[in-house]
């Protein structure tokens, strides 16, 4: 083994590049995903790029040698140890007058422009490994003047060598495949190596893709390589089978390095008492450790402290509520069930960590923790599915807890065959959080599309990604039990127990959201405009139908009132709001009349909308 460090300790690494990933003992090993090409910042805060993180996990796997191949440098290495390995020092020919002769290739079988001639280019620097910080391009002994043939030939003949531990890593394999001028020579050479690899050796493949589907996709339409082809799609529609590995984004603990490696190296001021909340907004959000990486350099260069006012503009509105998402939950209506549900749960997870710690169970599958959301529009449903990504988040059941709102055209394609990959690409993006499926129930009232492809797509992912996605389908009370019949496999992930019902609220409830989003305008009804308000939202709730909207309905009648109010008032924004600034179909409601509900018209979704109690319009969403 050679020592991979001056001590001969393994390397620093991270989480995001596990050396199980490269211990499956297949032929190949195929890495993908949204963290492809990002920086990595190790167990001993450095940051690094993709190669240099890879080379490190290759190390901590047992590769002893480890070879790079890219369209500009055919073959080059990244620390000595492994350019050692790759020529043979004491093999050299006699020149003219006793002077030694150039080396020869390691394997006298090669034969290339020159012969037996080796063109590695010039020794790297003489270290166990790369250093962490030497900008985005690790220094390298590129191969200059190996033909693409050539460099095929090379690489396989050390992955043919069974002296030596080996990888032979394509750090950008899309464009290595497509643009290589020995597609033939390299699809041979990929077809007898998994036909009789060498135990141990590996070929490692980097696609700049966020999901493998997508890399099949692109195998598929090279038609070029059809053993690296079958490889995929089996791996595909086997992920068990190993061979696949999926680079995601840097979550908290990373993140939180990452801070310090700023605030080593460039003076970035923290403000500490925020450090948690602000790592787990960070950690929260779909972004790269490149994109926070210069953020942070950007605070630091403007002398900004880090913390939860200054990374605001990053993280939305959620950093600015300093309530935990469980007190959020607790403090909207109607939810003391759910909020139940869920103190439950932590319960059951802090005894059955119990009773793993003293050997009293086995391991056994998780309860599902999908979630079916009934109710009608604006009753809460979408805000308290970002909110059960961060309590899931805070229970252990997500690393990340981010929610991916989906609407069915997000997962539906045109045509046949591309919706499978649509749906999959979503997953991808929600994939260590919550995926959110807003009116679900189109998927199966599709006549002639292709909702039930998405739907097999969905449960499929769902199984072979368990513990890293929770999907939540929201619609209409009825709807969602249509759906769920839809499908068996539907009922087996949303069991009876995983249904939350969202009830209307109440008048009361109703009247004060109405009153405090008129409160948020600066607006101040008089003591009559108030009454006629109350009456008003007895008339709408006492009319509603299943597409009342609740608090949307609310907001809708408040922001109307303003506009009024605006135009009558102009600059005297002392006067209160009177009941003439009410728009006249509310009015309505103050003389024992219901609107007409008979006016309908298609909205932007292509979804027919009504004008509903309150005389306006109410679309079809369940948000």
């Amino acid at each position: 083994m050679i020592s991979t460090s001056k001590h001969g300790s393994r390397p620093p690494g991270t989480e995001r590049l596990d050396p199980a990933a490269v211990r499956t003992g297949e032929p190949f090993t195929v890495l993908y995903g949204p963290g492809v090409g990002d920086v990595f910042v190790d167990s001993a805060a450095q940051v690094c790029v993709m190669e240099q993180a890879l080379w490190r996990m290759l190390r901590s796997a047992g590769f002893e040698r480890i070879v790079f191949s890219t369209l500009h440098h055919p073959v080059y290495f990244l620390d000595r140890a492994s350019w050692d390995l790759s020529r043979r020092p004491v093999r050299r020919r006699e020149g003219p007058a006793g002077r030694r002769g150039p080396r020869l290739m390691e394997h006298a079988s090669l034969q290339g422009p020159l012969g037996g001639t080796q063109l590695l280019g010039s020794a790297p620097p003489s270290r166990a490994e790369p250093a962490a910080d030497e900008g985005a391009t690790p220094r390298a002994a590129p191969a200059s003047g190996i033909a693409d043939s050539f460099a095929v030939m090379t690489l396989a003949a050390h992955l043919r060598g069974s002296g030596h531990r080996t990888a032979v890593v394509f750090p950008h394999a899309d464009e290595f495949l497509l643009l290589n001028e020995a597609p033939r020579q390299l699809a041979g050479a990929m077809a007898e190596w998994a036909a009789d690899a060498v135990a141990g050796n590996q070929w490692i493949l980097v696609f700049r893709r966020a999901s493998l589907n997508s890399v099949a996709e692109f195998l598929r339409g090279l038609g070029r390589y059809p053993q690296l082809e079958s490889f995929v799609n089996e791996r595909r529609d086997e992920p068990t089978r190993g061979g696949t590995f999926r680079v995601g984004l840097p979550q908290a603990a990373e993140l939180e390095r990452l801070v310090h490696s700023v605030r080593l190296r460039s003076g970035l001021r923290v403000a500490w008492q925020d450090l948690d909340r602000v790592v787990r907004g960070m950690a929260g959000q779909p972004e790269t450790a490149r994109v926070w990486h210069g953020r942070l350099e950007q605070l630091s260069a403007a002398e900004e402290p880090l913390g939860r006012h200054s990374v605001r503009p990053w993280l939305g509105a959620a950093p600015s509520d300093e309530r935990t998402p469980w007190d959020r939950l607790a403090a909207m209506p109607g939810m003391e069930a759910l909020v139940r549900r869920f103190e439950d749960m932590r319960a059951e997870m802090e005894a059955a960590e119990e009773l793993g710690v003293r050997g009293l169970a086995a391991e056994a599958e998780p309860p599902a923790r999908h979630l079916v959301f009934t109710g009608n529009p604006g009753t809460g449903k979408t805000t308290v599915a970002r909110l059960v990504g961060e309590i899931y988040r805070d229970l252990g059941v997500l690393s990340r807890g981010h929610c991916r709102e989906a609407k069915v055209n997000d997962l539906v394609a045109g045509y046949v065959g591309q919706t499978a990959g649509r749906t999959d690409a979503v997953v991808d993006q929600a994939l260590d959080g919550v995926l959110f499926i807003d009116e679900a129930y189109t998927l199966s009232d599709q006549r002639e599309g292709f909702g039930s492809d998405a739907i097999q797509a969905l449960l499929k992912r769902m199984e072979d990604d368990r513990g890293r996605l929770v999907v939540i389908v929201a619609g209409y009370p009825d709807k969602m039990r249509e759906f769920l019949d839809a499908n068996p496999g539907l009922r087996s992930r949303f069991p009876l127990t995983n249904i939350v019902e969202f009830r209307d609220y109440d008048p009361g409830l109703l009247n004060t959201i109405l009153l405090r989003r008129l409160a948020e305008h600066g607006l101040r009804p008089s003591d009559e405009t108030a009454q006629a308000l109350g009456r008003i939202v007895e008339g709408m709730h006492r009319s509603r139908d299943e597409t009342f909207g609740n608090a949307r309905e609310m907001r809708t009648l408040a922001d109307a009132i303003r506009t009024r109010w605006a135009v009558r008032v102009g600059r005297q924004v002392e006067q209160p709001v009177t009941v003439d600034d009410i728009p006249q179909e509310y009015q309505d409601h103050l003389h024992g009349q219901a609107p007409d509900l008979t006016v309908r018209r298609p909205n932007s979704t292509g979804m027919w909308a009504s004008r509903g109690p309150s005389g306006h319009r109410n679309d079809s969403s369940t948000g």
